[in-house]
């Protein structure tokens, strides 16, 4: 599994939990109108959206990399293969 794969998840569990202590530490549902757990949940989940956004856009990063460095590979192997290869055929 990836790094940051699994920083994600770990992070992700911790928030979810610490924001669920404090919800239930604060107020009890009964006393809670409907359009507040909304707020609360996008309140709760925006944060994870936007961690999870950097993760992606790191690991698409690292695969860029990972993709130029095989191409470059490619094309040196072909160049050598190139460069054996007789040009009077």
């Amino acid at each position: 599994m990836n790094n940051n794969f699994l920083i994600g998840i770990f992070t992700t569990l911790g928030w979810l939990v610490l924001m669920t202590v404090i919800f239930f530490s604060k107020t009890s549902l009964g006393d809670v109108a409907f359009n507040e757990i909304g707020d609360f949940l996008s309140g709760i989940f925006s944060p994870i959206a936007f961690l999870w956004l950097i993760l992606g856009y790191i690991q698409q990063g690292q695969e860029l990399k990972q993709s130029t460095a095989a191409i470059l590979s490619k094309k040196m192997n072909i160049s050598k293969a190139s460069s054996f290869h007789p040009t009077w055929l």
